[in-house]
């Protein structure tokens, strides 16, 4: 029978590295895998709570991506004025929670399902509303955060 050997990156550097590299990886994906998890717990409330309240435009989606817009800016501007140790923020909350929380895929499918029912009006609002309004949030999070 073939056996494969399983990758092992190990065996290209010394042990020392690999260890450091190894425990440095791991905690940054902890911090991703749990902000992330909780992040999607948001986004499913959000979208289950507020879809429903206007058949046709998806509101739940939108202040998902709205609100994780304004932590995103909140977390940038306070990190490029505080010298905190970054990786919980960077990790956890930016890459992890925000990006679990927000969602372009379902901001794009409701978006092309608006487009399919001929609800062309809505579905321009949809993207113009998400693009205009998140962006003002990262600059409302980044200018409050350099108030703190």
């Amino acid at each position: 029978m073939l056996k494969c050997k399983p990758f092992n990156p190990c065996t290209y550097f010394s042990s020392f590295v690999c260890t450091k590299l190894f425990c440095f990886m791991a905690k940054h994906l902890l911090f991703i895998f749990a902000g992330g998890g909780i992040g999607s717990l948001l986004r499913y409330f959000f979208s289950s709570s507020f879809n429903p309240l206007f058949a046709r435009f998806p509101l739940g989606t939108f202040l998902s991506n709205t609100i994780s817009s304004l932590i995103v800016g909140l977390i940038v501007g306070y990190l490029a004025l505080k010298n905190v140790n970054q990786d919980f923020y960077r990790y956890f909350i930016l890459a992890g929670v925000c990006g679990g929380f927000s969602t372009f895929s379902g901001f794009s499918n409701e978006t092309f399902t608006l487009l399919k029912s001929d609800s062309y009006e809505f579905a321009l609002l949809n993207v113009a509303l998400n693009v205009l309004v998140c962006l003002m949030a990262i600059w409302a999070g980044m200018k409050v955060s350099s108030l703190l």
